[in-house]
């Protein structure tokens, strides 16, 4: 009778484990009207990005979903209009409410705010960062598919990375359009604030010539490199002195910028000599600023938001660091989805293990951007970035 009592007490915990729902409703924040017959996918995270159930909306918009894993993390995934919007769903999480917009191929409403080249010297090679700040206030809001920019001849391109307002950094990948020098990533430009940021490297004799081509009219455009570096100006081209607003004030960086340029106008530039973005002061040069709560603010794996002032690294702190990027291979998917839930968007669904990959590359994304930032040494960096290849290397054999 104790047996079969056990028995029942199991039966009906296992009913109750596999018999858990995720609900919620899909808005189309375009009408402002439920998103009716709309495809939510449930998206187990693990290793890979595996499809658990799947349902459609109703009238309503509303949306039930079974959920057979309730311990795992997941992510609740809407297609609408031939785009992805998302939602991270952390075990005990049983409500999801997600924002869709109707799409177009290019909306007009979609402002550059400005636009930022960023280089530095490595060995033979030349590595730019190219910084893209858009806002889309588009009004009905309205989302634009994909984004199109241009890169300077004989890049190599490394990695790339976007983050919208209210949501977290996704690793993107710039393809080659048939136009020379021509680039796209898919990743929707919502209403909002959104930030791209692209790595490359050209071939680097000890000087390059550069005349960027704006994908849009830009409100101001920035070259930004090494004291150590020489700028030149070139074809007339109308640059000042200036601040970089999106590293630490005390870093002085070799600036120059363009106000408002007018479509044709010439950007074009030399760059010559070599250098690399100095560090930020140390922790015992310069204490470290409090944050609210303790916690950094900004985007996370972005080069940060103007005028920020993070916390410098210590040595000990990268040292960890080299040592647990051993074990991101086997982790790096469930700390990537330990952070809020958040909606993010994605045009297309990732496939076996995309999600460690992508980890992966998110976080040598970002030690590229501390690089940049000046918030590690050179030592640090290589160092770290050395453990990072290693591991990327691992896991692009067992893909």
């Amino acid at each position: 009778m104790k047996r079969l009592t056990i028995a029942l007490i199991l039966i009906a915990c296992s009913a109750a484990a596999t018999g858990q729902t995720i609900t919620g409703a899909v808005k189309n924040g375009t009408t402002r009207k439920p998103a009716a017959g709309v495809d939510v996918i449930l998206v187990k995270l693990t290793q890979g990005m595996d499809e658990v159930s799947k349902t459609k909306t109703n009238a309503q918009g509303e949306f039930t979903l079974k959920v057979p894993d309730p311990s795992a993390n997941h992510m609740v995934r809407v297609r609408f209009q031939d785009v992805y919007y998302n939602a991270q769903i952390p075990p005990g999480v049983k409500t999801a409410q997600i924002t869709v917009y109707n799409s177009a191929p290019t909306v007009p409403e979609i402002q550059l705010i400005d636009y930022s080249q960023v280089f530095e010297t490595e060995g033979g090679l030349l590595k730019g960062i190219e910084v893209f700040n858009l806002r889309n206030i588009s009004n009905p809001p309205v989302t634009q598919p994909a984004f199109s920019f241009y890169l300077p001849e004989g890049a190599e391109v490394r990695l790339g990375q976007a983050v919208s307002s209210g949501g977290m950094p996704v690793p993107v990948e710039a393809t080659r359009l048939p136009e020379k020098n021509k680039y796209q990533i898919i990743y929707p430009l919502r209403p909002g604030s959104i930030r791209v940021e692209i790595v490359y490297t050209v071939p680097y004799s000890g000087s390059f010539k550069l005349e960027p081509k704006l994908p849009m009219p830009t409100g101001k455009f920035y070259a930004v490199m090494p004291r150590t570096m020489t700028f030149k100006p070139a074809g007339g081209a109308a640059f000042h002195a200036d601040r970089w607003p999106m590293i630490e004030p005390t870093i002085d960086m070799n600036t120059n910028a363009v106000d408002s340029p007018a479509p044709g106008q010439s950007l074009a530039y030399e760059i010559s000599g070599a250098g690399q973005i100095p560090d930020a002061p140390s922790a015992q040069q310069q204490p470290p600023q409090p944050q609210p709560g303790g916690t950094r603010q900004g985007p996370g794996g972005g080069l940060g938001t103007p005028n920020e002032k993070p916390n410098p690294i210590s040595s000990g702190q990268f040292a960890f660091l080299g040592v647990m990027t051993i074990f991101l291979a086997a982790g790096a998917a469930f700390i990537f989805m330990q952070t809020p839930n958040a909606p993010v968007l994605a045009a297309a669904p990732s496939k076996g293990g995309g999600s460690l990959l992508d980890a992966l590359k998110e976080e040598m994304f970002q030690l590229e951007a501390d690089r940049v930032k000046g918030k590690v040494s050179a030592q640090e960096y290589e160092s770290a970035k050395g453990a990072l290849d290693k591991t990327l290397q691992r896991a692009m054999k067992h893909k």
